[in-house]
């Protein structure tokens, strides 16, 4: 790196002071785009420069998508807890519907129809063979 003597700085800083602007080198535009397009190669992607009012009007439809996507999935969600809600009953129902098919009986009802066999089997005291007492 080359620094500048006292002398030439000294001279720099009255040109800069007695010079409105500092002249850009010409080619400084031509540098600076060609080392975009080396940037922009180099990436492998193609950029797209957008304007502001086309950017907010990609990211207000995004929002828009978005919010569509998110009522969906709740109306879903609603729709499958109401659904479930609604068919417990029915399903309860049913239950109840299968078990009144079947005649439940307690023990005293069913030695009570059967009294006969019990009789026979209480004087030939089968019962206490097997381990069974009487209530």
């Amino acid at each position: 790196m080359n620094y500048l003597s006292g002398e030439e700085l000294q001279k720099l800083i009255a040109s800069a002071e007695q010079d409105d602007y500092v002249q850009a080198p010409p080619e400084l535009m031509e540098n600076i785009l060609k080392e975009l397009d080396k940037s922009d190669t180099k990436s492998g992607e193609n950029k797209k420069v957008i304007s502001i009012e086309e950017r907010n009007k990609k990211i207000s439809e995004y929002r828009k998508y978005t919010f569509k996507v998110f009522l969906a999935t709740a109306a879903c969600v609603i729709l499958s807890v109401i659904s479930q809600i609604s068919s417990f009953g029915k399903v309860h129902n049913i239950d109840e519907s299968y078990n009144n098919r079947f005649e439940y009986k307690t023990k005293q009802e069913v030695m009570e129809e059967n009294k006969t066999m019990y009789q026979t089997l209480k004087e030939t005291d089968l019962f206490a063979n097997i381990g069974i007492t009487e209530d």
